[in-house]
């Protein structure tokens, strides 16, 4: 039954994409941001989750402007689904002059065209997230980590969309480090997402000034290694075009303390993550419960209030 099942689901999902190929860009766009709006109204954990977190973070002043901004960022993952698996051109010829700004200090740029040099890259669920592994992948071959689909038909059929030969994974709770320095001593990039809830193995950091959980990978293996690590994301700024920004190189010296330098890492990759939320907090992913750990639960009953922003986000 359970084959039956993952055929159908395979079926069901070769008719989607081959009716979202057909339809023009501005008509699927206005089908998703509708679906968006379905399952916002549909779901309320998911909804009162992220319009909780904008208003933790700070980013959301009131209710009003926290339940816009949450509905915002469901039209905005509903897009990422939706541009990551388009039937779409990315050749390495022609993408950048027409489709993306790039917004990169000189250095990182060197660093991700030297062939024989491996580099750590770190983002989080920020812009579209999909596109910007694709655009990365053509500075530099990517060793990804993701977690594979229950049913592998469409398993393969997405990835065969989403990515391509100079992209490849590893399961996401892979804990064979060997496979990441491998990855690294053949001159590629391992790309690390950041920003996830991390549970017992986790750091404690602050985001937004609230304790959160953060995966130690990244700085781990940029101590073990000494290979620099670059943060990037990838903002949508209009129908088919990105700005993809890359932070870094980050470099930090051991200081003889693994827990303090894992902790001065990942605080100020975390520093960079929130610049690029407040720049354009509708297209993060506000849904998922990022501050579980009871030292977030007590500083949400201590009512301390979180940073505030300065000014309005800026738009792209």
């Amino acid at each position: 039954m359970t084959r039956i099942r993952h055929l159908l689901e395979y079926a069901a999902l070769r008719v989607v994409f081959f009716v979202a190929d057909v339809l023009p860009r501005r008509l699927v766009e206005g089908l998703v941001r509708r679906a968006a709006d379905l399952c916002y109204a549909l779901f309320p954990s998911r909804r009162r989750i992220a319009e909780a977190n904008l208003r933790r973070s700070g980013i959301a002043a009131d209710p009003a402007a926290a339940r816009r901004l949450a509905r915002e960022s469901y039209r905005h993952l509903a897009l990422v689904l939706a541009e990551s698996t388009a039937r779409d051109h990315w050749s390495a010829e022609d993408v950048w002059e027409e489709r993306v700004a790039l917004d990169a200090p000189e250095e990182v740029l060197a660093l991700l065209r030297e062939e024989k040099r491996g580099v750590i890259v770190v983002s989080g669920h920020l812009g579209n997230w999909e596109v910007g592994v694709r655009l990365m992948s053509l500075l530099k071959p990517l060793f990804a980590v993701a977690r594979p689909m229950n049913n592998p038909y469409t398993d393969r059929l997405v990835k065969r969309r989403r990515f391509n030969h100079r992209i490849h994974f590893t399961p996401k709770h892979d804990r064979d480090r060997r496979r990441f320095i491998r990855a690294l001593e053949r001159g590629e990039g391992v790309g690390i997402m950041m920003d996830q809830h991390a549970g017992k193995r986790g750091v404690l950091i602050d985001f937004f000034d609230i304790p959160a959980a953060t995966h130690p990978t990244a700085a781990r293996l940029h101590l073990l290694t000494g290979v620099p690590i670059v943060f990037g994301y990838c903002l949508r700024t209009a129908p088919g075009r990105y700005r993809l920004t890359l932070r870094g190189p980050i470099v930090h010296e051991p200081t003889g303390n693994k827990k303090q330098d894992v902790r001065a890492i990942l605080n100020r990759i975390t520093r960079l993550l929130e610049e690029g939320i407040r720049s354009c907090p509708e297209q993060y992913l506000w849904a998922h419960r990022r501050w579980r750990t009871p030292e977030a639960t007590a500083h949400a009953q201590t009512g301390r209030p979180a940073r505030a922003r300065s000014e309005p986000p800026h738009r792209p």
